[in-house]
């Protein structure tokens, strides 16, 4: 699969997307957070997208939205912080 898709998505081991910045920097990340960051990452290129066809979801699937590309929009995403130990 992975040769057949390289012109539409980036398949990313999670140590070259650290390597990259991707997550911000590396010595920031907790360690429960590189642990929810599993092993590799499929980054779309270009507006492509994996979908399943519609026969194939399940009844009462509905999608409610998309992310993961790397245009300029999806790379603007607000991080909202809130420190719950001070409520």
């Amino acid at each position: 699969m992975a040769g057949h898709l390289a012109d539409r998505f980036a398949l990313l081991h999670t140590e070259e997307a650290l390597e990259a910045g991707l997550f911000g920097p590396v010595e920031a990340l907790t360690p429960a957070s590189r642990v929810r960051l599993g092993d590799a990452w499929l980054i779309a290129r270009d507006g492509n997208r994996l979908t399943m066809k519609k026969e194939e979801k399940e009844e009462g699937y509905q999608l409610r939205g998309r992310h993961g590309s790397l245009t300029p929009d999806e790379m603007l995403v607000p991080l909202l912080v809130a420190r719950l130990d001070a409520l």
